[in-house]
């Protein structure tokens, strides 16, 4: 039995343990043990060495050779470079473009008074030859009339013949001067100042385009406006300061035609005129009524 006792104790007891340790030893860094993996793996130290460490699974990831990345790395120093540059170059030409360019271009503002010359009295034909030539002519030459040309046209519609009196070249309802004339020129739009003898600015700009309703008043160098101010008139009713309005209106454009067929210039009359826009052009006071128009310039060669 007490063999058997000791048999089953042996066989209940647990295993001891092996005296000697079942370790694994590990693998050597040599040649022979490098070249053991790569038998087994199929893959070389050397290049996974280049490789990325691997993760939990014992996947690698791939990496680019080291050779990309530099020759990425210039490309976009080179790139960054370049962009600096023209930028640069462009920030450099917008400063440049006011002082080249823009300022020449730019159109330079017209005179705020316009000095005239005295009239030519010792020119022309004689009054005869110049009713004879009297006519209406729409076609015109768009060089702008001479600074002399331009005096006397406006002194002859409204400018003062007698100092003394200033009594004007036209005559007027019981002397009262109610005519006040406008220039309408490339440069702007001018009033007349008899008195003076010169053009002050009303309003710069050309406005020929709305000179009329027919198209050849833009085309002439020179537009002027009769306008009446009523506030002036002595006559007391309204139908009478019409009749004369009309009337000192009508001695001034013939003035024009007259000197225009004795200087060798185009001029007709004009009525189609749209007055409630050359009243704001004009700046016209309430009091003021536009009645004509009358465009002037050098005639075309042959007409």
């Amino acid at each position: 039995m007490g063999d058997a006792n000791t048999t089953g104790i042996a066989r209940n007891a647990p295993t001891p343990p092996d005296s000697t340790p079942n370790k694994t030893e590990p693998e050597l860094d040599c040649p022979s043990s490098r070249r053991s993996t790569t038998n087994k793996t199929g893959l070389s130290m050397k290049r996974r060495r280049h490789g990325a460490p691997p993760d939990s699974f014992g996947n690698r990831a791939r990496r680019s050779p080291p050779s990309f990345h530099r020759f990425t790395a210039r490309s976009l120093l080179k790139e960054d470079t370049l962009n600096r540059l023209l930028t640069s170059l462009a920030l450099a030409a917008l400063l440049l473009v006011p002082s080249i360019g823009l300022s020449q271009d730019k159109p330079a503002a017209p005179p705020q008074t316009i000095a005239l010359l005295p009239p030519k009295l010792d020119t022309g034909t004689t009054l005869m030859q110049a009713i004879s030539k009297r006519r209406s002519q729409r076609e015109f030459d768009p060089a702008p009339l001479t600074q002399q040309q331009l005096s006397d046209v406006l002194w002859v519609a409204g400018g003062i013949n007698r100092p003394e009196t200033k009594g004007l070249t036209i005559p007027t309802a019981m002397g009262s001067k109610e005519i006040d004339l406008y220039a309408m020129l490339p440069e702007g739009i001018y009033a007349y100042d008899p008195v003076q003898h010169l053009l002050t600015l009303v309003n710069p700009g050309d406005h020929r385009a709305m000179a009329g309703k027919q198209p050849f008043a833009g085309k002439a160098p020179l537009n002027l406006f009769l306008v009446i101010d009523e506030a002036r008139m002595r006559a007391k009713e309204a139908e009478a300061k019409q009749i004369y309005g009309a009337m000192t209106a009508a001695y001034a454009s013939e003035n024009v035609y007259l000197y225009c067929a004795s200087a060798e210039l185009a001029t007709v009359v004009r009525g189609a005129i749209d007055v409630p826009l050359l009243s704001k052009l004009l700046k016209l006071k309430p009091t003021q009524r536009l009645y004509l128009g009358q465009s002037v310039g050098k005639a075309l060669a042959g007409k």
